[in-house]
């Protein structure tokens, strides 16, 4: 009767390791399949940030040009400004005479 019992034991025994089995091998695949689309959504991430860096690269450099032709505009005002003064001034000292 132990002999039976015994066997019957390491059968149940041996069932249990199988399902633990079967589910590990099932979670492995799982996990592998989990891995490879996080993996490709790195890649496509990884893609989409070189991207907007280039981006963000090109409207820096256009955001510098459009402020050097500000500035310059802003330099050409301010002479203009000073020699319309300055005739002003010529004007008003060649009428005072």
């Amino acid at each position: 009767m132990t002999f039976t019992l015994q066997e019957s034991l390491v059968a149940g025994l041996r069932e249990e390791r199988k399902v633990w089995s079967d589910e590990l091998a099932q979670q492995g695949s799982a996990l592998a399949q989990d891995r490879g689309r996080l993996e490709s959504r790195i890649e496509a991430l990884q893609s989409e940030l070189a991207e907007a860096r280039k981006k963000s690269e090109r409207d820096l450099d256009a955001v510098r040009i459009k402020a050097k032709i500000v500035d310059d505009q802003t330099e050409t005002i301010r002479k203009l400004k000073d020699a319309v003064v300055e005739r002003d001034d010529q004007v008003s000292n060649d009428g005072d005479s």
